[in-house]
């Protein structure tokens, strides 16, 4: 009698997460990268729990995946969310960086 093969719980999971963690970049990046760590921890784990298996669990597609798309989904959630809080930043201070270059050419005697 032969046992029957059952695909891996946490390589779906991973998978899902995986896929959620992209439409979760909408939110401002912070749903990218945690779905995304999500993603790269439960997928991580699926395959080393079916290599141990001894050919019982399958899924490791579906694990690869979820690793890839979490790691596209964390990595572009921090892009972003680095480059709004830049772009915040610089909002911040532009008006300083004005004044300081027409402070520098008052100095030196360049008219704007």
């Amino acid at each position: 009698m032969a046992q029957e093969t059952k695909t891996n719980t946490l390589a779906i999971v991973s998978l899902v997460l995986g896929i959620i963690s992209l439409p979760g970049l909408v939110c401002y990046g912070c749903g990218g990268v945690a779905f995304g760590i999500a993603a790269l921890v439960t997928g991580f784990i699926a395959r080393r729990r079916i290599r141990d298996s001894d050919g019982m669990e399958t899924g490791q597609g579906l694990a690869l995946a979820g690793i890839i798309l979490g790691a596209t989904g964390a990595v572009l959630g921090l892009l972003l969310g680095a480059s709004i809080v830049g772009i915040a930043g610089l909002t911040m201070v532009g008006p300083g960086i004005q004044e300081m270059f027409e402070d520098i050419s008052r100095e030196l005697g360049v008219q704007m």
